[in-house]
């Protein structure tokens, strides 16, 4: 299946203007980031931010935006935490939303 780039949402209406600049010079790498992390979870579902961020290289922090972004796109979904391969502690877990994932991109 071809994933289409995600665009995340990256500022808020309340932002000062040099936020916004940053996030808009952040914007590509963001969206690139989102598809990595989409079908990171399409593979590896029920998987926590951190295992998310180990298997995509992109780090634990990187990956929970990009997760944050889908989730407010519909894309993914939250489930019940469990304790972490990683970090060690309970953390939410994520799948991909049913539509997308049966819908060819």
């Amino acid at each position: 299946m071809k994933i289409q780039p995600i665009e995340p949402l990256l500022w808020h209406c309340n932002d000062p203007n040099t936020a916004i600049e940053a996030a808009r010079r952040h914007a590509t790498k963001a969206a690139t980031n989102a598809t990595i992390v989409f079908a990171a979870v399409l593979d590896n579902p029920e998987s926590t931010a951190a295992e998310l961020g180990e298997i995509t290289e992109l780090g634990h922090i990187e990956t929970q935006r990009r997760l944050s972004d889908l989730t407010r796109k519909g894309k993914i979904s939250k489930r019940p935490a469990r304790k972490c391969s990683v970090k060690n502690t309970n953390m939410t877990t994520w799948i991909v939303v049913l539509e997308y994932k049966q819908r060819s991109f």
